[in-house]
């Protein structure tokens, strides 16, 4: 029996029967795609030890772009931006974010933004995020992810927040920002926490700054690399001890801390990894392809950050004569080294010093209009800043 035959011996007249055939065929799809949209909320992904929610839901992005220029996205797009979200999820921000960066200007939507801006607050690059959130804002006043985003880089510096377990192993780390406390608590003695951190675009000196909160914790971390091989580690024997460690880390790459305790022991810590700005103004010259141009007769101010650092410049003289190469030393640490090469890049004289603070002159004999490399060097895996002249 058709359903229009019930409706008719239930009383229904005609008119009836054909506003609720029109009432169906307008709600259903209205209903279809509200869960639609419910169930691609329900897809997104909040970023690891944030607040900061990324739109895992493509299609989301793909309507926002359809709605402002009217155009499909490209497959090839499409497939890009698919990509780039399952790295997110993952746990590979840094090509995720690489991939977002790239594709941003083709695909300014509000998802597109946000993503941008969770993954930079991921990074810890409070600026970018601000940047990206605000301009997925400004496409989207009430693109609720970006807002909310916003306001979580607008509360005071400083406050913190609190791990969110389970984060006993590598893969489960929490996130966590440079500058920016973070409470946690070694619950047992079967505890242990993992966080992971990306650095800023120069190599720089890391404090992992471990504040004892109790007074019965015995402290270790354990540093990791981007592969998630030990590099580093330190511990405390005291309970309720404090401990910092300083150690030189690669721009642009997430490193992995574990915190775990000794002799059986627990308690509640903070935990802040902190950039020391140690690069100087003409990082990255780690290598002779990257020397920084310098003057002649005009003094720099630089240093040996740490003993795998090194620095390379490049002078190109007017006139043809006899030039030194003066290095100042302005700290009692460093043993000072210094590598000569030729436009070709062979090396035609070197000398050091292995007295910590000395200074050193270094001359030779320059043709006109020749480039010259001037390397900067360490010895016995001292560091120190030194002030650099060549007349």
């Amino acid at each position: 029996m058709s359903a229009s035959t019930v409706a008719l011996k239930k009383g229904y007249t005609r008119r009836k029967i054909d506003y609720l055939k029109w009432a169906t065929g307008v709600m259903v799809p209205i209903l279809v795609a509200a869960i639609g949209i419910v169930k691609g909320s329900s897809n997104d992904m909040q970023m690891p030890g944030t607040s900061n929610t990324f739109i895992t839901n493509v299609s989301v992005i793909e309507n926002q772009y359809q709605q402002i220029t009217g155009q499909p996205l490209k497959d090839a797009t499409l497939k890009r931006l698919q990509e780039a979200v399952n790295l997110a999820k993952a746990g590979q921000f840094e090509p995720s974010r690489h991939i977002f960066e790239e594709i941003a200007s083709s695909i300014p939507v509000p998802a597109v933004y946000n993503n941008l801006g969770a993954l930079y607050a991921q990074k810890g690059d409070a600026g970018a995020a601000r940047g990206a959130y605000q301009q997925a804002v400004a496409k989207d006043p009430d693109f609720a992810p970006a807002r909310n985003g916003l306001s979580s880089l607008s509360r005071p510096a400083g406050t913190g927040r609190g791990e969110t377990e389970p984060n006993n192993d590598l893969p489960h780390a929490n996130a966590v920002s440079l500058d920016t406390p973070v409470s946690a608590e070694i619950a047992d003695t079967s505890d242990t926490d993992f966080f992971s951190f990306t650095t800023t675009r120069l190599r720089d000196i890391y404090r992992i700054s471990l504040k004892n909160t109790s007074t019965t914790l015995q402290p270790g971390i354990t540093l990791y690399d981007q592969q998630k091989n030990q590099i580093a580690y330190d511990s405390r024997g005291t309970s309720g001890a404090d401990l910092d460690y300083d150690f030189p880390l690669a721009g642009d790459t997430t490193y992995y801390v574990q915190v775990w305790q000794r002799q059986n022991t627990s308690g509640t810590y903070s935990l802040t990894v902190k950039p020391q700005r140690r690069s100087d103004r003409f990082e990255p010259n780690d290598d002779i392809l990257a020397a920084k141009a310098i003057a002649l007769n005009k003094t720099i101010d630089a240093n040996i950050m740490d003993p795998s650092d090194t620095d390379y410049y490049q002078i190109r003289p007017g006139s043809a004569g006899s030039l030194t190469v003066s290095l100042k030393n302005t700290s009692t640490t460093l043993q000072p080294g210094i590598t000569l090469y030729d436009q070709q890049k062979n090396q035609i004289a070197y000398d050091s010093r292995g007295t910590s603070g000395a200074d050193l002159d270094l001359a030779f004999n320059a043709a006109a209009n020749n480039i010259y490399y001037i390397q900067v060097w360490q010895r016995d895996s001292t560091s120190g800043a030194y002030s650099l002249t060549v007349k």
